[in-house]
Order: structure tokens, then C-alpha cells, then sequence
């Protein structure tokens, strides 16, 4: 999708956002910021989480107003029960959400279905083995570092795109350990039906998208600068 492009209801859309971004830019980006992200943003200690969370933001804000063709700066957010956000009003019924992790955001936009995304850099997670025996279904308890990461990405991505959290969840959604790229599809009790798709967004990340329904196609771009 690029520029000026609208979304399409067969497809969902993942922006690789680079968050090595100097902080020289930081100005720039908090200028299309609302006031509550205003101080969002300052609740970061280091200015290069500052930086990082302003630039992800002004991107999300430049590719939804592309779409919606507003000015960046004229988004409108709400936010659900649990946090998630949608476009206050609009002329066409898009759906969005935003991951980071490390020096990597992914934002994922689609149009008339819920979705949401993850990613993870790759990395040990010590405690693997207690959080999957106390939190995961007991098909997915024995894990190593890789299938954890894998497994968590695709759980958090299917509970940010039905509006719930981390706690309301994690042993409701069964994913499994398929092979990456693999296409599944997880009903989550009384929230519907979502389609599932793991990727590598960059070398040394993991990632997912979930979906509402099915019949949809990943398209993946790299943000403007």
C-alpha cells in the first residue's frame, strides 16, 4: 500500500517501521502528536524512547491520514476497554495496530476487519518454561526459547486484535508451534474467529498478524521515512 493507496478488504497491511531513528528528529515528530501522546511520550526516561515512540506515532498518523486524506496531525484516536485504539471518526471503516520491540515497530492496517500484531526480537527468555506451564494450554507448555517466542507473538497478536489483554487470555488461545509463514486459524471463545500468519519482519525479529475471519492476504512495505 503505498502513499495515497486505500486499504482492501482481501488484504492486510504491515509497515516495517526503523526505529533507529536520531533524536534530532524528535521535534518533528511530536508536532503531529496529541496532547495525550504528548505525555505518553514523556513518561519515557531516555530521550531515545522519547524519539522512538514519537516517530512510531507520527508514521501510524501519516499512513491513516493518507488513507483517510486528512492531515497527519488531524487523526482522531479513541480507545477501547482495554486500550485498544480505532479512529475516532472516519470516512471508511479502517481497523490498525502497532507493535514495537527493540529497534523495530510494525504497524498493521486493514480495512473492515479487526487485526492485530506483534513482534519480538529474538533473544534467551529465561523464564520460557515457567510463564508456558502457567499461562500457555498444556499442548504448548514444553518449549525452548525459539517456539516460545514464536507461540507468543501469534497469541498476542489474535488478543490485541480482540481488544483484550495479555491476562485475559493467554490460556484460552491455542496457536500451536506450526512452521513460520504457516496459515492458522484460532477461535477464542465468545470473540470470534481470526486468522493467523507468522514472519520474520527483519533479520533477528519474529512477528505475527491475526485477523478478523479469513480470505485476506499479508502485504508487506517499509515505512516512510
Amino acid at each position: 500500500m503505498a502513499p495515497h493507496e486505500l486499504p482492501s478488504h482481501d488484504r492486510v497491511d504491515v509497515w516495517h517501521v526503523p526505529l533507529d531513528v536520531p533524536s534530532a528528529r524528535l521535534e518533528a515528530s511530536k508536532a503531529l502528536l496529541s496532547p495525550d501522546e504528548r505525555a505518553r511520550m514523556e513518561r519515557y526516561c531516555f530521550q531515545h524512547d522519547q524519539a522512538r515512540f514519537a516517530h512510531t506515532r507520527a508514521v501510524l498518523r501519516r499512513l491513516l491520514g493518507d488513507v483517510l486524506g486528512m492531515p497527519a496531525a488531524a487523526v482522531s484516536f479513541a480507545y477501547g476497554p482495554h486500550g485498544k485504539p480505532r479512529v475516532r471518526t472516519a470516512s471508511m471503516d479502517v481497523r490498525f495496530n502497532v507493535s514495537h520491540s527493540h529497534e523495530v515497530a510494525l504497524i498493521a492496517i486493514a480495512l473492515g476487519r479487526e487485526v492485530g500484531i506483534d513482534v519480538e526480537r529474538r533473544r534467551a527468555v529465561p523464564d520460557a518454561g515457567t510463564i508456558a506451564r502457567d499461562s500457555f494450554p498444556p499442548s504448548e507448555a514444553a518449549l525452548g526459547d525459539e517456539a516460545f517466542l514464536e507461540l507468543w507473538t501469534r497469541k498476542e497478536a489474535v488478543l490485541k486484535a480482540s481488544g483484550l489483554g495479555l491476562a485475559e487470555g493467554l490460556s484460552d488461545v491455542e496457536v500451536g508451534v506450526r512452521p513460520l509463514a504457516e496459515r492458522s486459524v484460532v477461535a477464542l471463545a465468545t470473540h470470534g474467529s481470526w486468522s493467523l500468519l507468522s514472519f520474520e519482519p527483519c533479520e533477528g525479529y519474529i512477528a505475527a498478524v491475526a485477523a478478523e475471519g479469513s480470505g485476506w492476504e499479508l502485504a508487506r512495505h517499509r515505512a516512510p521515512d
